[in-house]
């Protein structure tokens, strides 16, 4: 009788459990990915192991930093957050040595192609390099990682664009890890708002960290980014201080931009707060368009080395409506201000103002030629016109499209190297 009664207790046990289970789901159940993650793992899987972190040793005197919009990281989090050698963090609670003779910065680059040169942003390796040279001052150092490599390798700046916040980094000794596969540059002119945006970098020494977003915008100017106006790309994928030089891919893993500014989510731009979903990104043609001079080694000045027309603009779409409207200007555009005398605008007859109107104690110039195209590509404003003509080179003929005494003419003008006056 006893025996009966533990079965029957025992099997009542049993399928009280499975009674219960039933309704449960697995705690592991598979499901599969969605397209877009599958998307964003083959990217990473095939492009991450050619995004670098870049490590700046310079020598500072005290009050110094590190230059640029991402910069490196805050005084406050790099005297209490070490790496641990084991691979975690360890917090050390030293007080902060007073003396300082040299300062680690951190940036991102990315591997451009077989001939081992990365591109990185200006301002990462700025505080390594003397003064308007390329060189790196007494006691500076620069070395990149790969993602999975320990050893650092020594790089040298070949080339150096401020103006345009561009620089590409080589190997020392030439050698780089094996896997590592140059990114392509994709056309950043076909970006568009909504778009799918993959930010690869190394924010806050984080190395080969992946973020995902959208393109928010494009054509954003910001000023304090390069030493000229650049047409920038707007995007929410978080990037962050470190993530400068790293690249923006698209869905294809093309590269289409450079990972470069953010607005902090403490202040205004620039500063060294967190993110707060409004990162920028230098579009992958303005590299493009510089890449020759950029590979021939050096520092570039954009304002002593590249060409100009030799003129003095000023915005239409500045120009109340009342004042177009009267004196018959486009709506975009640029008015010529002054020629400069003897430059390409004044030796292909460009005229500038002649007269100006005031509307309530403001002054806008008239009377001159009204630029609305270049090489047939409509103008909207002077950045515009800027980007233009900083992309060609010494000798090449531009053909300006203008507005003169309501007429519509075509002027080729051969672009020179004018000094500044």
């Amino acid at each position: 009788m006893r025996k009966h009664l533990v079965a029957i207790i025992i099997i009542v046990l049993v399928g009280a459990g499975a009674a219960l289970t039933q309704g449960v789901s697995p705690i592991n159940s598979a499901r599969s990915l969605l397209e877009d993650e599958r998307n964003t793992i083959e990217i990473v899987r095939e492009f991450g192991p050619s995004v670098v972190a870049v490590n700046v040793i310079a020598p500072l005197s005290r009050g110094q930093g590190f230059n640029g919009p991402l910069g490196d990281l805050s005084d406050r989090l790099r005297e209490r957050l070490q790496r641990d050698p084991k691979g975690g963090f360890k917090f050390e609670l030293d007080a902060p040595k007073q003396d300082r003779p040299a300062r680690q910065g951190s940036g991102s680059a990315f591997l451009l192609d077989s001939e081992k040169h990365m591109v990185t942003n200006f301002h990462v390796i700025q505080a390594a390099l003397l003064p308007e040279t390329n060189e790196l001052r007494d006691g500076a150092e620069i070395n990149v990682i790969f993602p999975n490599v320990e050893d650092p390798i020594p790089v040298k700046v070949l080339g150096a664009n401020p103006s345009f916040d561009l620089a590409i980094l080589v190997p020392l000794d030439g050698k780089l890890p094996e896997g590592a596969t140059p990114l392509l540059l994709g056309d950043s002119d076909l970006v568009e708002v909504g778009q799918k945006a993959v930010a690869i970098g190394n924010p806050f020494g984080l190395a080969s960290t992946v973020t995902t977003g959208i393109v928010s915008a494009v054509g954003r100017t910001l000023p304090s980014v390069g030493q000229i106006p650049i047409s920038m790309i707007q995007i929410d994928a978080a990037i962050n201080p470190g993530n400068s030089g790293g690249p923006l891919l698209n869905s294809s893993g093309e590269v289409v931009g450079i990972n470069t500014a953010i607005v902090p989510g403490n202040g205004g731009p620039f500063s060294r707060g967190a993110f707060a979903g409004v990162g920028f990104a230098i579009p992958s043609n303005l590299l493009a368009d510089n890449l020759e001079i950029l590979l021939s080694g050096g520092f570039t000045d954009v304002f002593e080395s590249r060409p100009r027309i030799g003129i003095t603009v000023r915005n239409l779409r500045s120009y109340p409506e009342s004042v177009r409207q009267s004196l018959s200007l486009p709506d975009e555009g640029v008015m010529v201000v002054e020629v400069q005398t003897g430059g390409p605008g004044d030796l292909a007859g460009l005229r500038g103002a002649n007269f100006t109107v005031n509307v309530e104690g403001q002054e806008f110039p008239a009377g001159g030629d009204s630029i609305i195209a270049v090489n047939g590509q409509p103008l909207e404003d002077a950045t515009g016109l800027q980007e233009l003509v900083f992309s060609r080179a010494p000798g090449d003929t531009v053909v300006i499209t203008l507005v003169r005494n309501n007429e519509i003419m075509e002027t080729p003008i051969v672009l020179e190297v004018v000094p500044r006056e």
